[in-house]
């Protein structure tokens, strides 16, 4: 494999024009995250990001963008990215543990990796879903869809939108927002939302929210950021920040004002999005992998994403998968709240025997 290392800065415009037509090209890189612009973005934040230019760099085959910290490597935007893979032309030669060597790296763990992406199977820990809306067929066609399924809870939501609308305001959505205040308004409850359910805050880190700002301040037809707010009367009741990459949004970060949580916003905004999808040029809209009931209830279809590492040092494969293993088990135990610190500082301790 012939790997040239670039800097994002350092990519040349016929790199970025390559690496665009490979994703265009690509159905199962339809997706925002594989965008140029995405790792261009947090590149612009982060110093520590670096593209693996695979084959001719004058006329290369594939790219694999990824965070560096010394020989360990992590997929573009760490917490933030809910797809993850190489973007490679179709028939490209090339292999996941070359290409780890060829970038300098001894590790590259991933948790939303393409599971269709066959050089990393052997690499898998497990497979997860990672669901979406299909609106190609507009509002109506995806709704049937829910009524077959079976579990389809839009009905519920949609009738919780009528009472707010009697009991605050009319309700509207606002597809496509590029105020700057709304978005700081999402990122706060954000944060808070992050702090009551003990979920990793992403936004305590100031180079997250600036990210976001400059995907929202990017708005082209090859990718854009899409800020949608939810009102009731004059209220804003819910918000999300998005991406939009030739029709696919991908449902990124949404929340809503606690005041009005027993409308459901989050699940009423996602329902007024899907209906005005269409008329927007949306076809898809991407969840990310994720256990929460409403993406089971909404969802017409998923994607396999899978979690693992592509590890080149033989011990520390063995006592991380070791790891896992146990870890798994923990879970279903009565102990698993009390053994969580402690078994943390083993995984700490032994790992850092494991990478000497």
């Amino acid at each position: 494999m012939n790997i040239t290392l670039f800097k994002p800065k350092q990519l040349r415009a016929e790199h970025l024009e390559a690496w665009s037509s490979i994703q265009q090209a690509e159905p199962m890189l339809e997706s925002p995250f594989f965008r140029p612009e995405f790792t261009l973005a947090v590149a612009a934040v982060r110093p520590d990001v670096e593209v693996a230019v695979i084959g001719d760099p004058d006329s290369p085959v594939a790219f694999f963008p990824f965070q560096r910290s010394g020989r360990a490597g992590r997929p573009v935007g760490g917490k933030l990215s809910d797809y993850q893979g190489v973007i490679a032309a179709r028939g490209a030669a090339w292999d996941a543990e070359s290409m780890v060597r060829g970038c300098g790296l001894s590790v590259w763990d991933f948790d939303h990796l393409l599971a269709a992406q066959e050089q990393f199977r052997g690499f898998h820990r497990f497979t997860d879903a990672s669901p979406y809306l299909e609106l190609s067929d507009g509002f109506e066609a995806y709704r049937a869809t829910l009524r077959k399924s079976g579990v389809d809870e839009l009905n519920a939501t949609l009738r919780k939108g009528r009472k707010l609308q009697r009991e605050v305001g009319p309700v509207r959505l606002e597809v496509r927002s590029t105020d700057a205040a709304v978005l700081k308004r999402l990122i706060e409850w954000k944060s808070a939302q992050y702090r009551r359910t003990r979920v990793t805050d992403v936004f305590a880190h100031r180079w997250t929210a600036e990210v976001v700002e400059r995907i929202l301040a990017h708005q082209s037809e090859s990718f854009a950021g899409a800020l949608s707010v939810l009102y009731a009367g004059d209220e804003i009741v819910a918000a999300h920040m998005g991406m939009l990459s030739h029709g696919v949004l991908h449902w990124w970060f949404p929340s809503y004002d606690t005041r009005f949580g027993q409308y459901s916003p989050g699940r009423l905004m996602l329902a007024e999005l899907a209906r005005a999808a269409q008329a927007h040029g949306i076809r898809r809209i991407d969840l990310g992998r994720g256990a929460e009931d409403y993406k089971a209830r909404s969802m017409s279809g998923s994607i396999p994403v899978a979690v693992g590492s592509v590890d080149l040092r033989p011990l520390a494969r063995r006592v991380r998968a070791g790891w896992w293993v146990a870890r798994e088990r923990l879970k279903k135990t009565p102990l698993r709240s009390i053994a969580r610190g402690p078994a943390r500082l083993l995984y700490r301790a032994t790992s850092w025997l494991a990478f000497r």
